[in-house]
């Protein structure tokens, strides 16, 4: 599998078979996972991996407290509730995913059984715990470093057939998941990854969150060239994928494909320009580059990809 298909195509699975995982598999994704860079090398996890017995009971335990409303106790800082656009998010990948379980808003039973299943490990044949050295603590380098190798490990998870979503539902009781798993006193119980074969059946498994863009998130500094702010909010790499396209404008006959768009549209100068489509593939990337010609087709000034517009006629 190419990197881009890991990164663009891995979902959070949340439905599994009932199907062991062989521990040689899950040596192997972890010996991958653990090339994630950390600060001056200082490698501050570790994995205590469950399944079968073991698993069950930190599953019986942690639906047993939490039915009976034992406060949680997680070990990492959670930081106040959500606001602003990142409840907002929070709520619309939760819309997304009762979407696609056909759970109504009033449905109480039907919430309450989606909520167990994460305590559950969503049923999942294998769990992983992730923990860190507690002298590491008061650092938030460890909190960081934990969350490149988790999600190395999530991706050379799904590189190899297997799905994992990461959750914090499984460890919210870690007094029973700290005697179940044999976890010792010098390490802090950071976060929990229910890892299997997805169950293609289950609707939730289908479900891909949504990303804000690449101008919502990044300022550039220092480059030469115009790079329009609206860019990539009105185009973005999932609008092409996998596709040859051609744009409006003199010169629209150079490619032929399934859409067609203004150039304008992507931030630059509203002047004719023509724009072509064409996918493109070497040693560093395989994606889509929008090329604009000037109004007679016949020179580039500028081309388009992964977000960023490079003006060329400085």
């Amino acid at each position: 599998m190419e990197f881009d298909d890991v990164i663009m195509g891995r979902r959070s699975a949340r439905g599994y078979l009932n199907k062991p995982v062989p521990r040689e598999l899950i040596e192997e994704v972890l010996t991958l996972a653990m090339r994630a860079p950390s600060s001056m090398n200082t490698q501050p996890w570790y994995f205590h991996v469950l399944t079968g017995e073991p698993l069950d009971r930190i599953r019986a335990g942690n639906t047993e407290r939490n039915l009976a409303g034992v406060p949680h106790s997680r070990e990492f800082r959670t930081g106040h509730a959500f606001g602003g656009v990142h409840r907002e998010r929070q709520i619309g990948v939760a819309k997304q995913l009762f979407a696609a379980q056909g759970i109504a808003r009033d449905d109480k039973e039907a919430r309450l059984d989606w909520v167990m299943r994460g305590f559950r490990q969503f049923d999942a044949p294998v769990c992983v715990i992730v923990t860190y050295d507690r002298e590491l603590a008061d650092s938030d380098d460890t909190a960081f470093d934990c969350g490149a190798v988790t999600t190395a490990l999530v991706n050379a998870a799904w590189s190899r057939g297997l799905g994992c979503v990461i959750n914090s539902q499984g460890i919210m009781q870690s007094p029973v998941v700290r005697e179940h798993a044999g976890i010792p006193d010098d390490q802090v119980i950071m976060k929990s990854i229910a890892l299997g074969w997805p169950d293609e059946t289950f609707p939730a498994n289908a479900v891909v969150s949504e990303r804000k863009t690449v101008a919502e998130a990044t300022v550039f500094v220092g480059f030469v060239g115009k790079f329009p702010k609206s860019a990539s909010k009105r185009i973005r790499y999932s609008d092409f994928h996998g596709n040859v396209l051609s744009c409006s404008g003199t010169g629209a006959g150079l490619a032929s494909g399934a859409i067609t768009t203004d150039p304008t549209s992507i931030g630059f100068e509203a002047q004719a320009v023509s724009a072509i489509l064409i996918a493109i593939s070497n040693k560093f990337f395989e994606g889509i580059v929008v090329i604009l010609l000037n109004s007679y087709g016949t020179e580039p000034v500028g081309f388009f990809t992964r977000g960023i517009l490079f003006d060329l006629r400085r």
